[in-house]
């Protein structure tokens, strides 16, 4: 029995690291590898992951990973994540402070089981239903640790062993244990099955291995599956579910990246600083953005027109207040350039918007395409407008916010599906104008939002490459609560809850890219997408990818 009881640890690490490893592949084990996959029917992280390798939802990410050039020898985010009150304490090799078997024991008695109810033995041998089978990575696993001291942990100033939450997670699991895992054993296990069973697939990609944990929350086949039941604390709480991931990617980048322990930018401070001006107030900010962006697009118009008379300029317009200084300088100037120079730029630009409330009634004062329209477009005297339609899917809109007060589920999931479709089709029109346009826009107008969004492009949703020009979005909470003390509704609940927007990936592959934040409100948002870690859960970070960085330039006030 007690053997049998040690094999059962040894098989569930395993199961983790094959299921894994095939849910990433594919049918397939991994390349490579001569090992095959076990099936071992009783264990639910089993079933549960092998039911998600056979999901369609599973097969599609399967193919998305599969198509990007993923595989790397170098690790690619070489900024750690910052998360407050998180501090690394040591990066060792076990084989200098303690044995595998040291750290096995260690993590029994702190699950409250004594040697002699569990006894460990060297002889990490397999011999059911298959072959003699040697488990090196339990070997591997035990070799190096990583400690982190947590802010409020009960772990205390000893900080927390990777290793040995990942051993006690087993171990709580084969005994059906009640004990209450917390957010931060959370962050090992997700780390452990997603990244170091994983290979090379998320271990030297923060970001996949990033959308790969949103996927197991997010994604419908992994919700009908329940498979965020693997992490109890972060699937009750969205708040300790982002900190979960953020510490799962930390832990990923000090047990991979070969510069761990010493901070080497993605991107040299020196570049970023360069593209941030800062400056007195919101007039100032609104004239020296104005000055640089008219700038832009006479240029872009101009380059166009040099070998294509019919040519035109594609510039990208976000609407909010933070863009009304800079709109009223922009006609300003616009306005002193001689009249033949302004119709001669107003005819040679394809103007469209970034984002648009779905919902509200036609000719709402809210809707982004009036505001443009009345304050710049008209003024600009710009006839080439590409309009979102804010009435399509009306009725599914209606019907999905009455689902969604009523806690209908599966009619949301119907009604959200139906509204897909019929921006999908939309979609098609605006991505054959675009790509008739040259496919790619010469100016962006935006700025940041309370959540870091760009666009209505929140986390978890966001996606640095994503396969969608345009897409159907749930406006967070945050962003409802911006909009509205931004007076632009009466009350909170009269702000739309559905939008249609622009992706990341048309925005952040722009030729220039302006960003003005005056608010003083954003202080901390700015400070996340400026000085944190570049990641799809801080979306307007990804401003701040090396390919991207050199287009972008940013317009902050004092205060900001």
């Amino acid at each position: 029995m007690k053997n049998s009881m040690t094999m059962k640890i040894v098989s569930v690490i395993v199961l983790c690291a094959f299921l894994v490893n095939d849910l990433a592949y594919g049918l397939g084990t991994m390349p490579g590898s001569t090992q095959t996959p076990v099936i071992e029917k009783g264990y639910d992280l089993y079933s549960e992951l092998y039911a998600a390798k056979m999901s369609s939802g599973a097969r599609d990410l399967i193919e998305a990973i599969n198509s990007e050039s993923v595989y790397s020898d170098k690790f690619i985010p070489n900024l750690p994540p910052q998360i407050d009150g998180v501090e690394l304490l040591s990066k060792v090799s076990l084989k200098e402070t303690a044995s595998f078997i040291d750290m096995v024991k260690t993590a029994l008695k702190s699950a409250g089981i004594t040697e002699d109810a569990l006894p460990i033995t060297t002889d990490y041998m397999l011999k059911d239903k298959m072959d003699m089978l040697r488990v090196d990575m339990l070997d591997n696993i035990g070799k190096k640790d990583i400690r982190i001291r947590i802010e409020g942990d009960p772990r205390g100033e000893g900080g927390v062993s990777v290793v040995q939450e990942v051993l006690r997670r087993v171990i709580n699991r084969l005994l059906n244990s009640n004990t209450e895992e917390d957010w931060i054993s959370d962050a090992a296990w997700m780390w452990f099955l997603h990244s170091y069973c994983l290979s090379n697939l998320t271990r030297y990609d923060n970001n996949m291995l990033e959308r790969r944990l949103n996927w197991i929350f997010d994604a419908k086949e992994a919700k009908d599956l329940e498979l965020n039941k693997q992490f109890p604390c972060s699937a009750k709480d969205p708040v300790f579910r982002q900190k979960a991931i953020q510490l799962a990617l930390l832990i990923n980048y000090y047990y991979y990246s070969p510069r761990a322990g010493r901070v080497q930018p993605t991107v040299e401070k020196a570049e970023l600083i360069s593209k941030i001006s800062v400056i007195a107030d919101e007039d100032e900010m609104g004239r020296i953005a104005a000055t640089a962006i008219l700038s832009d697009i006479e240029k872009a118009v101009d380059e166009k027109t040099k070998t294509d008379a019919r040519a035109k300029a594609v510039i990208l317009f976000a609407s909010a207040p933070s863009q009304h200084s800079t709109w009223k300088h922009l006609i300003r100037l616009w306005k002193q350039l001689p009249k033949e120079r302004q119709e001669f730029l107003a005819d040679h630009i394809t103007a469209f918007h970034m984002d648009e409330y779905l919902g509200l009634e036609e000719g709402a004062d809210q809707l982004f395409s009036k505001v443009l329209k009345d304050n710049v477009f008209s003024v600009l005297k710009i006839k080439d407008v590409r309009y979102f339609n804010s009435r399509m899917g009306a009725n599914q809109v209606r019907e999905l916010e009455k689902a969604i007060a009523e806690g209908n589920r599966k009619r949301e999931e119907e009604l959200t599906g139906a509204l897909e479709g019929i921006i999908a089709v939309n979609a098609r029109t605006f991505q054959d104008g675009l790509d008739e346009l040259g496919g790619i826009f010469d100016v962006v107008l935006g700025g940041i939002g309370d959540d870091c969004h760009l666009a209505f492009n929140s986390a978890p949703e966001a996606k640095f490459d994503d396969p969608q020009l345009i897409k159907l979005v749930r406006i967070s909470e945050a962003s409802r609560n911006q909009q509205f003390r931004a007076g632009l509704f009466a009350r909170l609940e009269d702000v739309p809850m559905f939008a249609v927007t622009f992706s990341l990936r048309p925005i952040l592959r722009a030729r220039r890219i302006h960003i003005m934040v005056p608010e003083p409100s954003k202080a901390e948002a700015i400070q996340k997408s400026l000085d944190g870690m570049i990641t799809e859960s801080i979306p307007a970070s990804g401003l701040r990818l090396p390919k991207v960085l050199p287009n972008v330039r940013i317009y902050l006030t004092r205060e900001t």
